[in-house]
């Protein structure tokens, strides 16, 4: 799986397509990962899988917010 995922991108850079991405910010000196859905202006609520992500793409993510947006990685391409 990690062989299809794409290199982490910086918190300064969103994603070009909406949908849901595997995001982290460190906090306490640890990195912290988990799942939030881009929905093409804000991150949503985070949740431990992807489908989680998704049930929440229109509640705004205070994490988020808070830490100045998110580092992420998706897909090399776009899954069919």
């Amino acid at each position: 799986m990690e062989a299809n995922l794409s290199e982490w991108h910086p918190r300064d850079i969103t994603p070009v397509y909406t949908g849901v991405y595997e995001v982290r910010i460190k906090e306490n000196g640890k990195l912290i990962r988990w799942f939030s859905c881009w929905n093409g202006s804000t991150w949503g609520l985070s949740g431990q899988t992807p489908d989680d992500a998704e049930k929440y793409c229109d509640m705004p993510s205070d994490a988020a917010e808070h830490a100045g947006g998110f580092e992420w990685r998706g897909l090399k391409e776009k899954a069919e």
